[in-house]
Parts: structure tokens; sequence; C-alpha cells
């Protein structure tokens, strides 16, 4: 059996699920390191380094979790605006209410062309996050995430060949 390998930067398991569940919910990487006990810094550390391939995905999958939520979001404040509490001498004396459409079209847009939105795998992964979820365990490797996705995909990888280029029989495998 393999054995999880506690990582030397403080990136456990379970602190790479807690940062991606937080991420699908709220959208903020800044919010999901703070609940993974981490800093942003080494989250985006993690993502570049090969061994974060799987934490990489589903931060990619989270996004896509989190862009309803924050499209929904923005649309609220399209229709009612931001309140500010006018004050004086320590009393409120009125409120206001502005709208700022700019933003809220600029966040948008933003939005439509994230990186995360164009990956294949991020969208299959996004439909059985939680599943994915459980590869983060110290001991899934590129090949258990690519299977994954193609399991999920409908794409099944063609069986092992033997050195003159036939297949292997299912009894000759190892």
């Amino acid at each position: 059996p393999t054995v999880a390998v506690i990582r030397h930067d403080g990136w456990t398991p379970e602190r790479q699920r807690v940062f991606c569940e937080d991420l699908a919910d709220n959208g903020s990487v800044m919010q999901a390191a703070r609940a993974a006990g981490m800093s942003v810094r080494s989250a985006y550390g993690l993502r570049r380094r090969p061994e974060g391939r799987a934490f990489a995905q589903a931060w990619a999958a989270a996004l896509l979790l989190a862009r309803q939520r924050l499209v929904d979001e923005a649309y609220q404040l399209a229709i009612d605006g931001s309140h500010d509490v006018i004050m004086r001498d320590g009393e409120v004396i009125g409120e206001r209410r502005r709208r700022d459409s700019r933003a809220i079209l600029s966040s948008l847009e933003r939005l439509q062309h994230c990186d995360a939105f164009a990956d294949p795998g991020a969208r299959i992964i996004a439909h059985d996050f939680d599943a994915f979820l459980g590869l983060i365990d110290g001991t899934a490797t590129p090949a258990d995430t690519q299977a994954f996705i193609d399991a999920r995909s409908g794409k099944r990888r063609a069986p092992p060949r033997g050195r003159s280029g036939q297949f292997l029989p299912p009894s000759t495998r190892s």
C-alpha cells in the first residue's frame, strides 16, 4: 500500500480539501487559504508544482462551481446597488443607494474569460467535485487524476501493449 506523505510545506491532504471546498463555496482564494490555515502565496506555489496537479485541477473546478454564486451576487448588486450610511456628528442621518454598473459588468466579463472555464478537465471534475477531492490524499498520481477525468468523460484507456505492440490479454497484465 502507498503511504500518504505529509508535505513539507504544510499542505496536507486535509488542508488542500478545505481550501478547495471553501473556494467552491465563496470564490475567494484569500478566504479559502485562510480557511485552510495557509497563505495565498503557498497555495499558488503548490498549484504550480508537478505534485500539485490534482490540487490545481480541483482549484479550477472549484472556480467553476463558485462562478454561479459570483454571477448571482453581481446580478443582485446590479439590482439593489450598495447601501451607504450617511453620518453626521456620530449619528446616522440617512442612507444612500449607489449602483456601479461598470464595475459589475467588468467583473462578469473577467469571470467569462477565466482560464478555469476553458479547461474541459475542470468541467468534468466540477460535476463530481466531492469524489475528486477524495483523490487529494497524498497518494494520487497524475495518472489517477487523468483516469478520473477519462472515466467520467466516456473515454476509455487502451489496454496495455506488449513489446511487439500487441494488446496484452488480461491474464498476462501486471
